[in-house]
């Protein structure tokens, strides 16, 4: 898998101030796929975050007046994150993150295997549950801790089967505590 060379520039400007970053994710899942990328996730720690943002500044990124909802509040380890955009170029979501969620071993944290998939300007990593959905065509959930994550994740898997039509979703038993029943919709709501 070739990464743009305008992925591992930005990445690179953004590593000489927070050394720990690294881009995982939808744009690499999207690449190795050969589908449309819409947005890059870049994943800093708390102590990089500031001056990352002072990076994209640097390179003509403006801070969008929108955080990255995807991650903020889907997981203990995201503590917030902004999108940037540059005219002409993929937006930057850049995401900060606890210090203990590093590189590669932060990749396991992602609530689908689908999701599993990261370069830290060295290497592409692709986690076993990365190949298999990927193989397998499936959008697996992997992590979930509550009802608010599995709403979350569900509301994911339905933006990502949008992309992939025909990639069934998979939940397995052990998460079926966190799901939501749906609810039917009564035919006679008023008697």
């Amino acid at each position: 898998m070739q990464i743009p060379a305008k992925w591992v520039a930005v990445l690179a400007a953004i590593q000489v101030a927070a050394p720990e970053a690294f881009l995982a994710g939808g744009a690499l899942r999207d690449l190795d796929l050969g589908r449309e990328v819409k947005d890059l996730d870049i994943f800093v720690s708390e102590a990089g975050y500031g001056a990352a943002q002072v990076v994209l500044s640097q390179l003509d990124y403006a801070p969008a007046n929108r955080q990255c909802l995807d991650y903020v509040g889907a997981d203990f380890s995201v503590v917030e994150g902004r999108e940037f955009k540059r005219e002409g170029e993929v937006t930057v979501n850049l995401v900060c993150l606890r210090a203990d969620f590093g590189f590669p071993s932060g990749l396991y944290r992602f609530d689908l295997g689908l999701c599993q998939i990261g370069f830290d300007g060295r290497e592409v990593v692709k986690t076993a549950a990365y190949i298999e959905d990927a193989t397998n065509k499936t959008l697996t959930v992997l992590r979930c801790e509550s009802v608010d994550q599995m709403v979350r994740t569900e509301q994911r898997v339905e933006r990502l089967q949008a992309k992939f039509p025909d990639w069934p979703s998979i939940i397995p038993a052990e998460f079926a505590q966190f799901q939501v029943p749906a609810v039917a919709p009564s035919e006679d709501l008023f008697g």
